[in-house]
């Protein structure tokens, strides 16, 4: 996995966040890595990256119109 295709999910002042995937019919891996930052905003060194599988799924009838 090449690290120039990331993408920034978010910053939080909390320990637990959610980010939500789109439904895939194929089902996929995802791969996560974290750092933290003071309050000077000074970042500390990034953790490893960790991967995580998601499921396959189908978006419900009523999801696919919230998309349209």
């Amino acid at each position: 996995q090449d690290v120039a295709d990331w993408k920034y999910a978010s910053a939080t002042t909390r320990t637990r966040l959610t980010i939500p995937f789109p439904p895939s019919t194929t089902g996929d891996t995802v791969w996560f890595c974290a750092q933290w930052r003071n309050a000077k905003d000074e970042s500390g060194p990034a953790s490893s990256p960790i991967s995580v599988n998601l499921p396959a799924g189908v978006p419900l009838p009523g999801e696919m119109e919230d998309a349209a």
